[in-house]
């Protein structure tokens, strides 16, 4: 009797172990092709790992009581975790069996860590050439995306002649859209687009840009000022130039007044043009020995 308690207990033993080693969890929510299950507090999920989805099956019973005596659980689906949060975590369904539904109640099991998927971003569609017009701002969108849905970090660069492949909002970032603005001449380049996901694969994308020219009609075009600093504690300046004397003179970004720098950019001084000069709306700036001439792009 001892023995047979003996080998009771070690398979009790056992099977506790093969708990550990398959935590079993419970989903809570299907929807939108993602799922949440519920598992104990020491699970040991980790996002990136896969899990197997499993629904009511085959049940054997005995042929004279009827009581169940063996059920079969059928598989459903698999699903990749995204995200881990105490009990609960979240994964994306990524292969579901014919003619099959996850739904709540069904059961789920950690997969052996060799089915967590590792593949690199990759493109959604061909890239078209972008077109713009000189000084044109306009949203770049990379089409990349991870094939499990993780997150991806992006760095934006651009290739052609320095000054002439324009500026972009930003370099790095998360987000899969930034501004680009064209240069103020044409010309073209390329916009590149490197993805990186949690893994450390990347995918590099190259966009081939054109820029057409605006005309010579200086009106059409609109002045920015390329950078500025401090935050609202001084002027934005859009065209600036040194006098022999060391002096600077730039026009301001409103496009309505000329300022007089001195070589330590302390106390700058304004110029009325518009009822000293008559002029409406200054554009470049050409110092001349001890003489100012300012285009007047109005006129």
């Amino acid at each position: 009797m001892l023995r047979l308690c003996f080998v009771f207990l070690l398979i009790l033993s056992s099977a506790s172990l093969q708990a550990e080693d398959l935590p079993l969890g419970i989903v809570s929510n299907a929807e939108d092709g993602y799922v949440e299950a519920t598992f104990n507090a020491a699970h040991g999920v980790l996002p990136d790992d896969m899990v197997a989805i499993y629904g009511p099956g085959t049940v054997v019973k005995h042929p004279l009581t009827q009581q169940v005596e063996t059920e079969h659980r059928k598989l459903v689906a698999k699903a990749h975790v995204v995200s881990v949060e105490s009990k609960t975590l979240r994964a994306k369904i990524v292969f579901v069996e014919a003619d099959s539904k996850v739904a709540n109640g069904y059961d789920v099991v950690p997969m052996p860590g060799e089915a967590s998927p590792d593949a690199p971003p990759i493109l959604e569609h061909e890239v078209d050439p972008i077109v713009v017009s000189a000084q044109q701002t306009v949203a770049l969108s990379a089409p990349i995306k991870d094939p499990e849905g993780k997150p991806i970090a992006i760095r934006w660069t651009l290739k052609g002649t320095y000054g002439h492949v324009g500026r972009l909002s930003t370099q790095s970032s998360g987000l899969p859209v930034i501004d680009w603005t064209a240069p103020g001449l044409p010309g073209a380049g390329v916009i590149i687009a490197e993805a990186t996901d949690p893994l450390g694969q990347s995918l590099k994308v190259e966009m081939p840009f054109t820029v057409n020219p605006l005309g010579d009609d200086f009106r059409q075009r609109e002045l920015k000022p390329f950078a500025q600093f401090g935050g609202n504690t001084g002027v934005a300046y859009g065209n600036i130039v040194q006098a022999d004397n060391g002096l600077y003179w730039a026009v301001a970004a409103d496009g309505r007044s000329v300022y007089e720098v001195p070589a330590g950019w302390a106390m700058p001084s304004q110029l009325d043009v518009a009822s000293d000069a008559n002029m409406r709306q200054p554009g470049s700036l050409h110092p001349f020995g001890r003489e100012l001439f300012v285009l007047d792009t109005s006129a």
